[in-house]
């Protein structure tokens, strides 16, 4: 997913002398405040109407459980885990996951659905060559509307 989308995504045509709505929605995956030059532009002419500097300053999530794993670096072949998720609510979820560094995970399934107060096992690949030292992973469970229900935390010691 990208950090900054914008709705609607298809070009739109404006009548003159109205207003049309722009729907922003930011999805960092660090904290840390971020920059975004959004610009609207005719699309017959090439010329540009307006530009908008947009910033959004996000702090740390809240991270409601730590997971540490010590794995094998530089090597060919990638390792597995599994952690546990329990859905807290009295009915059955639909959740999305998305990693703080897609480069070093991958999900077994990026989307689960959980019963009510069910427990579901989160599938993680991590991918294989990664250099030794330990690095900090965020996992962020989100509902199907993509607002952060929980965010877990994943250290990794390569060796």
């Amino acid at each position: 997913p990208r950090p900054l989308q914008v709705s609607p995504r298809d070009e739109f045509t404006l009548q003159p002398d109205s207003v049309h709505e722009v729907s922003l929605r930011v999805r960092p995956l660090s904290a840390g405040t971020r920059s975004h030059l959004l610009s609207a532009v005719d699309t017959e002419s090439l010329t540009m109407l307006n530009c908008w500097l947009v910033c959004a300053s996000c702090s740390p999530p809240v991270i409601s459980r730590e997971f540490e794993f010590r794995l094998p670096a530089g090597g060919a072949k990638g390792s597995s885990k599994r952690i546990k998720y329990t859905n807290p609510y009295g009915e059955a979820r639909k959740l999305e996951l998305q990693a703080s560094r897609p480069d070093l995970v991958i999900f077994k399934e990026d989307i689960f659905e959980v019963a009510a107060r069910g427990e579901y096992s989160i599938g993680l690949r991590f991918v294989p060559g990664a250099a030794r030292g330990t690095e900090s992973i965020l996992i962020f469970i989100n509902n199907t509307e993509g607002d952060n229900e929980e965010t877990l935390c994943v250290r990794v010691t390569y060796d």
